[in-house]
């Protein structure tokens, strides 16, 4: 039936975001390789060491680190990656935790007051609509537009299974992503730009989704990013920098900070657009009447308070005992949370899941503009720079589940599914992956995930370390960031005030970001 099939595809789609890249694959890569890629050389154990928080890495037992990546036949030893995944899956459980309080709590003012599309949503109810009918295909699989759209976008995909047998088959690349085996495209037009500004890649799922969003939306982001690329090329063609002597920032940070300002402007925003909604919500947790109508979804008020706060303690002592301290810690998830609820209203609004806010630098750049690595401690240095978004589990499950509850049409079963889906991901994910890796071999498998973005983050974390000048707290990177705040402020007053104002303000968000020219 259709609600069977929902059902079976919102549980794929909340494992599914940790298997391979999304998460399991990276993770496995930063367990295993500072103990197995530690060398004089490159100084780690003599720089940080001590400092790294043992409690989540593998045991350094003889053969755990040299069979994941060379290969064993003994056997995984599992009891060495034990606590591993079980404080992976911990803090897995309490990101859900928060993301579902969050969705529980605005998903109403989103879709019933903001009316947002939930892309995402809306084309997996139209594929599963008419399975509860006559026996038969369903409509939209007997329209012969729908067939066209799936062979112009499936043909490459097929074609190039051939690929996998036969090495010398000739490959249809034109789906490759930016850093695939067939190379970006693009040219460099000037070395004031950022490499390959122009760069472009054809996503078909991407087009299909953006179908459905706002307009105001599309013209922001395209347009926003040609005036961001202006701004980088006059400030790099002139040596424009923001910053204290010694630490000054060049336009790529400048426009990185403005991206995460305008990131806190939204939130702002969007807290402020609901505060009506929310007053209804606090007083259904302080005085609540029987037969109401519930101001959340999924969850009850009082539910989706308690939820929230066990989730927002648990991760706070999770990154305290990583190595936080409390002021970074703070600041580290305000960052976090900031760039993930803004991402969670961006999915619903655009169906954008290929874009997402650059949390992964605002939560290293803010510590480092307002506390400054000059009054951090070694091991607040180790964890704000150890765990970022290849590292931590579950982050990417906030944004999915607005749409996941649009797609189960208040079912139930929803709470329940989400939970189920987490810990089948996190489990499966993984097990294959260390498994995989003893069996084969991780090195064999020649992948940057495991060893190249493992090896650069630790490498990152001994410079950071090691570094005699750091900075101190710099009044002007705030300014840039605060200027962001500003700035998506006033675009969504404007947005909200004059009917025909073209520039949504999530373009100033979304036009300086990686992922937008990759």
């Amino acid at each position: 039936s259709a609600t069977e099939m929902r059902v079976l595809f919102c549980l794929l789609w909340v494992g599914g975001l940790f298997a391979g890249l999304n998460w399991a694959t990276q993770w496995a890569g930063m367990m295993a390789a500072p103990r197995y890629f530690a060398s004089p050389e490159n100084r780690w154990e003599e720089l940080y060491f001590d400092d790294l928080p043992n409690w989540m890495l593998p045991l350094n037992s003889p053969g755990v680190v040299d069979g994941f990546y060379q290969g064993i036949w003994s056997g995984v030893p599992w009891g060495a990656w034990l606590g591993p995944i079980f404080w992976a899956g911990s803090i897995a459980l309490a990101i859900t935790a928060i993301g579902l309080g969050l969705t529980a709590l605005f998903q109403k003012q989103w879709a019933q007051h903001e009316r947002l599309v939930y892309p995402l949503a809306e084309v997996s109810l139209e594929l599963t609509e008419g399975f509860d009918r006559k026996p038969g295909w369903p409509a939209f699989m007997q329209n012969k537009a729908f067939w066209a759209g799936f062979f112009i976008a499936a043909l490459p995909l097929l074609w190039n299974i051939a690929e996998y047998f036969i090495p010398d088959f000739p490959r249809i690349s034109i789906f490759d992503p930016m850093f695939g085996r067939t190379g970006r495209r693009g040219a460099p037009l000037s070395r004031y730009l950022p490499p390959f500004a122009f760069s472009y890649r054809i996503l078909p799922t991407l087009m299909g989704f953006t179908f459905l969003c706002d307009l105001n939306i599309l013209f922001s982001i395209w347009s926003v990013y040609l005036v961001g690329l202006g701004a980088q090329y006059a400030m790099n063609r002139v040596g424009f920098t923001v910053g204290m002597s010694g630490q000054e920032a060049d336009a790529g940070v400048i426009v990185n900070l403005f991206s995460n300002g305008a990131m806190l402007g939204l939130a702002l925003w969007a807290i402020w657009a609901a505060r009506g909604h929310l007053k209804r919500v606090w007083r259904q947790v302080r005085s609540p009447v029987a037969g109401e109508t519930s101001e959340t979804m999924i969850l009850s008020p009082r539910s989706t308070l308690l939820v929230l706060a066990g989730g927002l303690i648990y991760m706070a002592f999770w990154l305290y005992q990583s190595g936080n301290s409390p002021s970074t810690l703070v600041l580290w998830m305000a960052a976090f949370w900031i760039g993930l609820f803004v991402s969670m209203k961006l999915v619903a609004a655009t169906g954008f899941a290929y874009l997402f806010p650059f949390w992964a630098g605002g939560t290293t750049i803010l510590g480092d503009m307002f506390v400054g690595t000059r009054n951090m401690s070694t091991p607040t240095l180790v964890s704000t720079h150890m765990v970022n978004h290849r590292l931590l589990a579950g982050w990417r499950v906030p944004t999915a589940l607005p749409n996941i509850e649009r797609t189960m049409a208040r079912s139930t079963k929803t709470n329940r599914l989400i939970w189920i889906g987490v810990l089948l991901g996190v489990i499966i994910g993984a097990y294959y992956t260390v498994w995989l890796c003893y069996n084969w071999g991780g090195a064999s498998f020649h992948s940057w995930a495991l060893e190249g973005s493992a090896r650069e983050r630790y490498n990152i974390i001994a410079g950071a370390v090691g570094d005699t000048d750091r900075s101190v707290p710099d009044m002007e990177k705030t300014g840039v960031y605060l200027l962001g705040t500003l700035g998506a402020l006033i675009f969504a007053v404007l947005q909200a005030r004059i009917p025909w104002w073209p520039i949504h303000p999530m373009g100033l968000m979304c036009a300086f970001i990686f992922w937008t020219f990759s």
